[in-house]
C-alpha cells in the first residue's frame, strides 16, 4: 500500500450536535493517498457519525472536511462557503464512495445492472462499456457467476460484495466502509474481508469503520480508537493494538474478539 504525502480527506475540529447531544468533540484526522485507516471503538463513540459527515450525509456543527482539497457539501462564494445540493453534491460525492452496513442494493435489479447504475446515470458512462467494467469487477470480487442474480438470490456477503463493486464502479477517491461485516453471519465474513484486502491493495485511501481488529492490524496502514466523540488514540496499526498506550484502548482491545489475526 503506497502512501502519497497528499491528503484526501482532511477533517479539521470536527463536532457535530444532534440537539443538547455531543457526538463528535473536535475532530482531528487526515487521511493520505494510499492510506488504510481503521476506526475503532465502543458502540456510540461517533464512528458511523463521523463517516456520515465525510460524505455530507450529515452536516457538521462546526469544524471542516476537505476531500481532495474540496469542502465536501459546500462551495466558495468569493469568501464564504454555501451548501450545496442535488446534482452539485452528487458531483462532489463521486470522489468518495461508501459501504454500509446493510448493503443498500436496488431489490429489483441484477448485481451486474445494481453495479452499472451510478456509471450509466452519473457519470453518464455509455452502456456498453459500463456492462463491460461491470463484469470486469464482480469478476474481481468472486461474483462471477452470480452477475443476473437479483439480491433476493444472494447471501448477505454476496450483496456486500456487489456493494464494493458497484462502489469501485464510480472510480473512486476514498471509499467509507461503515461496518461492513456487521449484518454479516460470522462465516461470511471473511469473504468480505478478503475482497476489502484487495482493495486495500488496489490504493485506494479507505476509512474503515469496523471491530474486526485483525483485519484493522493486518490490512491497515493506521488504527484511530475513538470513545465519547473524541479520538483518544491514533498510530500505526501493530502499535495500536499490540502495544496501546491508553488505558480506554487497552480496555476496548481487552474486550473485542481478535477475528482474522491473519487474513488470507
Amino acid at each position: 500500500m503506497a502512501v502519497s504525502e497528499a491528503p484526501v480527506v482532511e477533517i479539521v475540529n470536527v463536532k457535530k450536535r444532534f440537539g443538547d447531544k455531543v457526538v463528535l468533540n473536535g475532530i482531528d484526522l487526515h487521511v493520505m493517498k494510499g492510506e488504510v485507516v481503521a476506526i475503532l471503538g465502543p458502540s456510540g463513540s461517533g464512528k458511523s457519525t463521523l463517516l456520515r459527515c465525510v460524505n455530507h450525509l450529515e452536516e457538521v456543527t462546526s469544524g471542516s472536511i476537505k476531500v481532495c482539497g474540496n469542502y465536501i457539501g459546500y462551495e466558495r462564494h468569493g469568501d464564504t462557503l454555501r451548501e450545496i445540493f442535488g446534482k452539485r453534491l452528487a458531483r462532489q460525492r463521486q470522489k468518495v464512495g461508501m459501504v454500509f452496513q446493510h448493503f443498500n442494493l436496488y431489490p429489483h435489479k441484477t448485481a451486474l445492472g445494481n453495479v452499472i447504475e451510478g456509471p450509466l446515470h452519473v457519470l453518464k458512462t455509455p452502456r456498453e462499456q459500463a456492462i463491460t467494467r461491470g463484469r470486469e469487477l464482480l469478476r474481481r470480487v468472486g461474483l462471477a457467476e452470480r452477475m443476473d442474480a437479483y439480491p433476493s438470490e444472494l447471501s448477505g456477503g454476496q450483496k456486500q460484495r456487489v456493494a464494493i463493486a458497484r462502489t469501485l464502479a464510480m472510480d473512486p477517491e476514498v471509499i467509507l466502509f461503515d461496518e461492513p461485516t456487521s449484518a454479516l453471519d460470522p462465516e461470511l465474513v471473511n469473504e468480505v474481508l478478503n475482497v476489502m484486502k484487495e482493495v486495500a491493495s488496489l490504493g485506494i485511501s479507505m476509512l474503515v469503520v469496523t471491530h474486526e481488529v485483525g483485519f484493522a492490524r493486518e490490512v491497515c496502514n493506521r488504527v484511530v480508537f475513538m470513545a465519547d466523540g473524541s479520538i483518544v488514540e491514533e498510530g500505526p496499526a501493530h502499535q495500536v493494538i499490540d502495544n496501546p498506550r491508553e488505558q480506554r484502548t487497552r480496555e476496548f482491545l481487552g474486550v473485542v474478539p481478535r477475528k482474522m489475526e491473519k487474513v488470507n
